[in-house]
């Protein structure tokens, strides 16, 4: 077995830190003791994570390896042309092997899919057609790293779930789940339903005044066409005339006032009584 940590985490010499990161834990996943793995592939990864985590250690081990090239660099030219075929032959043999199982793995879903509705769902439906291990679940309800990202892609539990709207939780309640595309269009079209809402009741407002305005004018012409008193001090400033019809003054005298608003039988009172004391003097 090699010792080259490169090929036990299955990266590149040029893999950036995430790459080999994310190479570890895929590896330790799959080979760890106890999710029934190998032990000694376990300890295999974890002594090439520590060289390539570490950044002296990465850059000693590079050094050698350069070194180690540069006294069999003969050999290695010889052999390039063929080893280099070899190295594409295999990645497009596994490149078509993917597409076929993503195929596979596609209309597998879209079958599943279409054998279920909301008659036949039950809470452990998600259970028995899931794949990756997300149960139904959302990416945003899951711990990190808990399921397969790479079969959650397409899982049928997780289609199912976009498709009807609500999956079941553990305790076996129904939840209802929107996609975030569903929920800000929805949040968009409630504000434009709001300044929708807004600018109807403003232009109602406005048409109310304007009615009333009409019917103010229509009621002002037949007054001055028949000749009445005005019902406003504003009134009777356009038609040019002193007094109009008032509310009843404080005294409960049911006349006519001035522009001013004073009540002319109040005054023509007032103006009799002061006629008395000064006939009396």
């Amino acid at each position: 077995m090699t010792n080259n940590p490169y090929k036990i985490l299955g990266v590149n010499r040029n893999a950036s830190f995430e790459e080999i990161k994310k190479a570890y834990r895929q590896q330790i996943k799959r080979y760890h003791p106890d999710l029934g793995g190998d032990e000694e592939k376990t300890k295999l990864i974890n002594n090439a994570w520590a060289i390539l985590s570490d950044e002296k250690k990465k850059t000693n081990f590079d050094n050698s390896y350069a070194t180690t090239n540069d006294a069999t660099g003969t050999n290695q030219k010889q052999n390039w042309s063929s080893s280099w075929w070899h190295e594409m032959w295999n990645k497009n043999r596994s490149n078509q092997e993917a597409y076929r199982s993503n195929q596979s793995r596609s209309n597998n879903r879209s079958s599943q899919e279409a054998n279920y509705t909301d008659s036949n769902i039950n809470r452990g439906t998600f259970r028995e057609i899931c794949i990756c291990g997300c149960m139904g679940y959302p990416l945003t309800h899951l711990p990190e790293y808990s399921i397969d990202y790479e079969k959650y892609k397409s899982c049928p539990s997780r289609f199912l779930r976009k498709k009807l709207g609500y999956y079941y939780d553990n305790s076996g309640k129904k939840v209802i789940w929107e996609p975030s595309w569903y929920r800000r269009v929805k949040r968009e079209t409630r504000k434009t339903n709001q300044q929708q809402k807004k600018r109807r009741d403003k232009e109602k407002r406005a048409y109310e005044r304007k009615q009333k305005d009409i019917l103010k004018s229509k009621e002002e012409e037949y007054r001055i066409k028949n000749r009445l008193v005005p019902l406003s001090p504003a009134e009777a400033r356009r038609r040019n005339i002193k007094f109009y019809k008032g509310r009843k003054c404080k005294y409960g005298h049911d006349s006519l006032r001035d522009l001013k608003g004073n009540c002319l039988a109040c005054r023509k009172l007032e103006y009799s009584r002061q006629k008395q004391k000064t006939n009396k003097k």
